[in-house]
């Protein structure tokens, strides 16, 4: 976590932000929380990239049969390990989740594996490795902080005065 100290005059802002309503309130917050998540989701998705290039295309997934959704048309969609690092936006509109466990192997990579054997062998259980951890994603967190919060006032201010200035026509 930094030690850097933003101080910014809100005073206006913070008296148009009083004047709206309670759903014009609640956009604006869903809309800052969204932009802010978003930021730290395409950050995941950089750095896990960089971590397992050989896993990320569609055919490793059809390979194994992993990761597949059939459509009602009966058509099978595959989707990459990319793609289950996901966002979502509470309903009040005051949290938003960054998650990475729509993709069940995301933890592997992010936690790493114990030393894995299989058990009931004759001799020796047949060795099948390990992972070391990565942590993409509590990487992702570290480099984005600043950011995020930034962005965070940024997007809040310009939603407020956006509304605002709608308003006033």
């Amino acid at each position: 976590m930094s030690n850097e100290v933003i101080q910014v005059d809100d005073s206006q802002v913070l008296l148009l932000f009083e004047r709206l309503s309670q759903n014009k309130m609640k956009a604006a917050y869903k809309k800052t929380l969204g932009k802010s998540a978003m930021i730290l989701v395409k950050q995941a998705r950089v750095n896990l990239k960089k971590v397992t290039s050989r896993y990320n295309s569609n055919a490793t997934n059809k390979a194994h049969g992993w990761n597949y959704k059939v459509s009602k048309a009966g058509k099978v969609n595959f989707s990459t390990l990319q793609q289950g690092i996901r966002y979502k936006v509470s309903k009040n509109g005051m949290a938003a989740k960054v998650n990475i466990m729509a993709d069940f192997r995301l933890k592997w990579f992010e936690m790493g594996t114990d030393e894995r054997s299989l058990k009931g062998m004759k001799r020796h259980g047949a060795f099948r490795g390990s992972m070391k951890a990565t942590h993409f994603f509590t990487d992702a967190k570290k480099e984005t902080e600043t950011q995020i919060f930034a962005m965070m006032d940024e997007t809040l201010r310009q939603s407020i005065l956006k509304v605002a200035t709608n308003s006033k026509r």
